[in-house]
């Protein structure tokens, strides 16, 4: 038998039999209150008597919740249009948020600006109103609005200045937000996010030398995978070098203060190398490249070496020598094409670019060895008889 009825229903009855019972008793008999106060008397029935109590109750409550405003009516309502304003504002700044979030820009920025002097968080206000500006394109609001939140908000300017950082990158504003952020290093030289947007605006405008300064930083906060850091140290140490070629100075500074691994990459030490041949210094990088491919043979370096206008003599016989142990080595077939074009002659350099292609893989390599061996084509007509003939 189920006795679960028992929890609900039982109780229910039994409660529904003594109301029952209770009306009827006071339907019989419905009695009577007396309230005497010396010569006075007062005597009704139990259902008036109930009745007049609760709205003794309710007057009693009315009567103190009306007086504190009239004895402090300014005060009063001072409170209650703050409390009212708030609660507005808030739903302003909620409703603005959410229009930011829709992407109705226009209204977003005009509620959150409307309400920002009355929320409780004017800060949270300015900068969504700088992002709406932002996706609107008004550069010039967005600065406006960043520059309000600053003055609201002192103690939250580097958050700021952050925030304005990826909004100038979201622009397209790159050297802006670079400058942003290199600035803000200063202060957050720690500071994750500061360190992967600096290594990302540092890697669009090719500055080397500020990548390779938040490098130490990047490896020690983990801002980026290892492997991501190496490369980005390769590519600012030759982006630096590039630089330095380009305005023809000496670049053995740059590479000194390198850290010593670095010193041992071949795409770092082929960049230091072209710096070294601008420079007027061929036969030091000769020498540098040369000895970093007989400790470690490496692609890289072997089209550099080829690059290099020092003896061709001696790179020649480097290069045989080097054949011997890499005869099919297709990047050492285009260097050695290079340096018989370099000494003019036109027959085996275009023998050697013929040969690489036969044996090149690689897309890229396989159209700059083609390159090459059209501009030795080109000479064939003019040079006549081949001089090494």
């Amino acid at each position: 038998m189920n006795w679960r009825w028992l929890r609900w229903e039982l109780p229910i009855f039994a409660t529904l039999v003594l109301v029952g019972w209770i009306i009827s008793a006071f339907v019989s008999d419905a009695g009577y209150v007396l309230v005497a106060f010396g010569r006075y008397s007062l005597e009704t029935s139990i259902w008036t008597g109930m009745l007049l109590l609760m709205l003794g109750y309710l007057g009693t409550r009315l009567v103190f919740w009306v007086l504190p405003l009239l004895l402090r009516p300014r005060a009063t309502w001072r409170d209650w249009a703050q409390t009212r304003a708030a609660t507005n504002a808030r739903s302003g700044t909620d409703a603005g948020l959410l229009a930011l979030a829709h992407g109705d820009a226009a209204r977003a920025r005009k509620l959150l600006l409307a309400n920002a002097s009355r929320a409780p968080t004017p800060l949270l206000n300015f900068l969504g109103a700088a992002r709406a500006a932002q996706q609107m394109g008004d550069g010039a609001g967005r600065d406006v609005d960043l520059a309000l939140a600053a003055a609201t908000a002192p103690e939250a300017a580097h958050a700021i200045a952050l925030t304005r950082a990826q909004l100038l990158i979201e622009h397209g504003a790159w050297e802006d937000a670079h400058g942003q952020l290199r600035e803000l290093q200063t202060h957050l030289p720690r500071n994750t996010l500061v360190l992967q947007l600096l290594g990302r605006t540092g890697v669009r405008l090719r500055d080397g030398e500020s990548l390779l300064a938040a490098a130490p930083a990047m490896r020690k906060e983990k801002a980026l995978p290892e492997d991501q850091i190496d490369a980005l140290e390769q590519e600012a140490a030759r982006w630096c070098f590039d630089d330095i070629a380009a305005a023809q100075d000496d670049p053995s500074p740059r590479w000194q203060a390198l850290p010593k691994a670095l010193q041992q990459r071949p795409r770092v030490i082929a960049a230091y190398a072209r710096a070294l041949g601008v420079a007027g210094r061929a036969v030091e990088a000769e020498r540098l490249l040369r000895d970093a491919l007989d400790r470690a043979w490496d692609t890289t370096l072997v089209r550099a070496y080829g690059e290099v206008a020092a003896d061709p003599a001696f790179q020649l016989r480097t290069v045989e020598r080097w054949l011997s142990k890499h005869a099919d080595d297709a990047a050492l077939l285009q260097t050695l094409g290079r340096i018989h074009a370099r000494t003019g002659q036109w027959l085996a350099a275009r023998s050697a670019f013929e040969a690489s292609l036969r044996i090149e893989q690689d897309p890229a390599a396989r159209q700059r060895t083609e390159q090459l061996r059209r501009e030795v084509q080109a000479q064939l007509p003019a040079s006549g008889l081949d001089h090494a003939q």
